[in-house]
Formats: structure tokens, C-alpha cells, sequence
């Protein structure tokens, strides 16, 4: 079986309706719902996920996460599995859910709490052999895409019997709760909660572990930055950027040359350039940038930024506004 992961995103949704967790214990109107909002959600990347498919185009797993208020998570987890989905995927959850600015507090605080909100997979004809595949690449992928992020309990529900087995068979989680019952339609379904907090990981080295390995952002990109060098590290071209972002090309180049910029500024000696004029050139410079991105990673995820720039800021972007007026180099960063 060859397989191969993608971004999950609201169009792709409809590839997880088959195989949503849980799907049983939710009426057809709420489970409606339930999607909308969890397309909403990836919309405005206040969520993440991602999809796993065979060479077919099948669909195989799915995951999609969250950031959540710890006091709502508490509430959740000492409820009923089917909680987790029916509080956090509803109108009346959602100001549980953190946006991006609630995921930069926390980046730069205390931590968030990471909710596995829904998940589904689909093995049954799977061999022992492609079975180990599929949970291998899940494995990678859930440690992915939350690269990046400082986190401080991983929180979360599986489905079945198959899920409620991986859960429990696979040690990563000290605090395992689980679930035999049946359906609001009489079904018999088997699940298990799962938590592991910071603190658990590190004392009973969890295979998760990695995933709490978090260094601060030390060049800490604007929004707008962050949003230019993401496409630039998945390999798209100036002209491919601005159409996705609808920006213009002139734009799309001015927000990455102010990204050179405060690399030069908060690292210096790791761009091979000397001044304003050198920040133009092109590729030795993205290849640098973009390198560094790629190995840091907390630096394209949501961090609270200080409301006031340190004198070095305001020094280069003093000179860099001179150079500008002079006709050479590029506008100001600030």
C-alpha cells in the first residue's frame, strides 16, 4: 500500500464524512454542523488536521486538532467521549476554541492544550504489514503539524475497537479512559479518552515526547511575513504566492525582502549579505531564510510579539527608510 499525506482542509472534509469517529452517537443535523464548523475552523487555521490516502485517492485516516481553553478541556475530558466533538464543533463551544491570538499567548506563555477533536480510519482490508504503515505515517504526520508549538497536554478521543486498541497498546498515554457502550441507536461502540500532560511525558518518556520540545521564535515574523514564507517553504513561486494570497507580485517580494530584513536584524552573520542594497538578491538569500524557517519552526506558528521594538529594530529600519528615499534598497520594515 503507498501511501501518501496532505493537508487537510475544508474542501477535503467530504473524503472524512465515511470514516468520522463517532459519527453514530450525533443526530444527521448535528453532525452537519459539526463539519461546517470544523471546515469554519480550518478556514481560519484556528484548527488543523490531515488526511491520509491510499493510491487509489481513498481516504485512510484523518485527524483534525485544536487549541482549546484549558478549563473547557478539563470539563470535556471527565465526560462522555462523544463530549469532546459535541462541545468543541458546536455554535456554543466555539469561543472555547483558540484563534490565533489565543495560540500566540499561549505559544508565549504557559502552553496550550492540544485537542485530537475527531479522527477516523478505515483498515478493514488492510494487512498486518500496511496496517503498521498507515499508523507509522499517521504517527509522523500528527507530529508535523504541530511542530512549532508550545504545548502542555495533548488531550483527546479514538473510536472503535481498532482505535480504543492503538490507544491503549501503544503507551504513549499514562491516563487512557476506556469506553464500553452502545449508540443513542443501540449500537455497541467502544472508545478511549486519552491525556498526556508535559510533565507525564517527560517523567515516563512517552514516545510523544518530541512533541513537547518547543524553542521560543527568535526572529518573530509578522503575520504577513509568516503567511509569504509558509508558501515559499512548500515551493511555490512569487507569482504562485501572490495568486494564493491574492497579493500582488510587488507585494509578495516586499513582505519577503522585510522578512530578510529582520533575520539580518535578529541574527546577524546568518544571511550572506552586508547591507540594504545585498537584501535584493535573490536566491542565496531565500535558500538561507527559508532553511532557517524549516528547522525552526515556532517561527511560522502564532507568538505574542512585544508592542515596541528594541533600538536595533529601530536603527535598521531608520537606515533601511534612508536607503529607500535615496532610491535603492527597499521600504522600511516597520
Amino acid at each position: 500500500m503507498r501511501l501518501r499525506s496532505v493537508t487537510l482542509t475544508p474542501e477535503r472534509l467530504a473524503l472524512c464524512r465515511p470514516l468520522w469517529g463517532g459519527r453514530s452517537f450525533h443526530t444527521d443535523d448535528e453532525f452537519e454542523a459539526m463539519v461546517r464548523t470544523a471546515a469554519d475552523l480550518l478556514a481560519s487555521r484556528h484548527a488543523r488536521g490531515s488526511l491520509v490516502l491510499d493510491e487509489t485517492g481513498a481516504a485512510r485516516f484523518f485527524g483534525f486538532t485544536l487549541f482549546a481553553r484549558t478549563s473547557a478541556v478539563d470539563q470535556v475530558f471527565a465526560g462522555p467521549p462523544e463530549g469532546i466533538a459535541r462541545t468543541f464543533l458546536s455554535e456554543a463551544g466555539r469561543g472555547d476554541v483558540l484563534d490565533l491570538s489565543g495560540i500566540g499567548r499561549g505559544n508565549a506563555g504557559n502552553g496550550l492544550d492540544l485537542v485530537v477533536c475527531a479522527q477516523g480510519y478505515e483498515l478493514a482490508d488492510a494487512s498486518d504489514t500496511e496496517f503498521a504503515v498507515v499508523v507509522g505515517t499517521l504517527l509522523q504526520n500528527f507530529f508535523d503539524i504541530h511542530r512549532g508549538f508550545r504545548l502542555r497536554r495533548i488531550v483527546g478521543v479514538a473510536f472503535g475497537t481498532l482505535g480504543a486498541h492503538i490507544v491503549q497498546r501503544s503507551g504513549a498515554y499514562p491516563d487512557v479512559r476506556v469506553w464500553s457502550g452502545t449508540t443513542p441507536g443501540g449500537t455497541p461502540a467502544a472508545s478511549a479518552m486519552f491525556s498526556l500532560t508535559h510533565a507525564q511525558a517527560t517523567n515516563g518518556y512517552s514516545a510523544l515526547l518530541p512533541m513537547f520540545t518547543y524553542f521560543p521564535p527568535r526572529v518573530q515574523f509578522t503575520e504577513p511575513e509568516q503567511d509569504v514564507l509558509r508558501e515559499a517553504l512548500e515551493g511555490a513561486t512569487d507569482a504562485l504566492i501572490a495568486a494564493r494570497l491574492g497579493l500582488s507580485v510587488a507585494a509578495v517580494k516586499s513582505r519577503l525582502t522585510r522578512a530578510y530584513e529582520r533575520v539580518q536584524v535578529r541574527l546577524p552573520g546568518l544571511l550572506p549579505v552586508r547591507d540594504v542594497d545585498d537584501m535584493a538578491r535573490g536566491s542565496q538569500v531565500r535558500h538561507v531564510v527559508l532553511d532557517f524557517v524549516r528547522s525552526n519552526p515556532s517561527e511560522l506558528t502564532p507568538y505574542e510579539r512585544s508592542s515596541t521594538m528594541d533600538e536595533g529594530l529601530r536603527r535598521f529600519a531608520t537606515r533601511t527608510a534612508t536607503a529607500s528615499e535615496r532610491g535603492r534598497g527597499a521600504p522600511g520594515i516597520f
